[in-house]
């Protein structure tokens, strides 16, 4: 028997990872299953979503606009897009002053609720350590900014920022703008 590569017997198995028609058909797919599932129970598939748009090479901003608004619509069309059925949209200035408005209100009132939450669990992780907290020296937590929650863009941030929500701390770090 020869050494080298030998063929699989049988015709199953995973497309090549390079095949973009096999991760367009997959993508096609994932967004069928989206449009006809319960919104609520469709996460696991918007993050399978992601995976393929940056692999077939979407737009990253349209592909991270489509992904926190959850728009089935959009993501029909940045497919066609990404299939060469239509045309790219016109860029537009995500990072003008208006940029807020083209980030919906829940989506921003949503990032809202998951970066107070992730900054309360984490300071609340920080005083059970040994030594702050109200069982030992009284010292009161030293967390005022943290890194958002990966699962909101960052124009949302940016957005956040420009309403007065947040204060941008640097190195992407952001904390409340009402406490300061």
């Amino acid at each position: 028997m020869s050494k080298g590569k030998h063929k699989g017997h049988g015709g199953g198995g995973a497309p090549p990872a390079g095949d973009p028609n096999a991760l367009l058909d997959e993508l096609v797919a994932h967004a069928e299953s989206i449009a006809r599932s319960d919104p609520a129970s469709a996460g696991p598939l918007w993050g399978a979503v992601h995976k393929l748009l940056l692999k077939v090479k979407a737009d990253p901003g349209a592909a991270a606009r489509v992904i926190a608004t959850r728009d089935v619509a959009e993501l029909d069309a940045l497919i066609h897009v990404v299939r060469g059925d239509a045309p790219a949209p016109a860029a537009s200035n995500e990072t003008g002053p208006d940029s807020a408005e083209a980030i919906d209100h829940e989506t921003l009132k949503r990032a809202m609720r998951a970066f107070r939450k992730r900054l309360k669990l984490t300071r609340l992780d920080h005083e059970s350590k040994l030594g702050v907290g109200p069982m030992s020296s009284g010292r009161k937590h030293e967390v005022d900014a943290i890194l958002p929650p990966r699962e909101f863009p960052a124009e949302v941030w940016g957005a956040l920022v420009r309403e007065g929500q947040l204060r941008d701390a640097g190195r992407g770090f952001f904390e409340l703008a009402e406490e300061h």
